[in-house]
């Protein structure tokens, strides 16, 4: 009776070897289980215009201005002033 080997992040080929080293043998697994033939990208902004905008709205919270903000999420400071002037006008029709 042969024992199985551990996986290890060098068992994997290509890209997934990469992913093992990051997230972890177990997730790999779960990750290629799951989407195993699709292509995927992985955009540069992780996340939402609505939670960015959160975050610019309550800076009471995370004691942060627009330009410490901007620099944390890869943005730049006008881009959040556009996404802050968007809100409130789309804030001004719902009413």
């Amino acid at each position: 009776m042969q024992r199985e080997k551990k996986i290890e992040a060098s068992d994997f080929a290509g890209i997934y070897k990469d992913i093992a080293e990051v997230i972890g043998v177990d997730a790999t697994l779960l990750l290629h289980e799951y989407l195993k033939g699709q292509q995927i990208t992985f955009p540069k902004k992780l996340y939402s215009k609505e939670y960015i905008i959160k975050q610019i709205a309550e800076p009471e919270k995370g004691g942060s201005n627009i330009k410490s903000i901007a620099s944390k999420y890869g943005y730049t400071e006008r881009r959040l002033r556009q996404l802050l002037k968007e809100n409130s006008k789309l804030k001004i029709g719902e009413v």
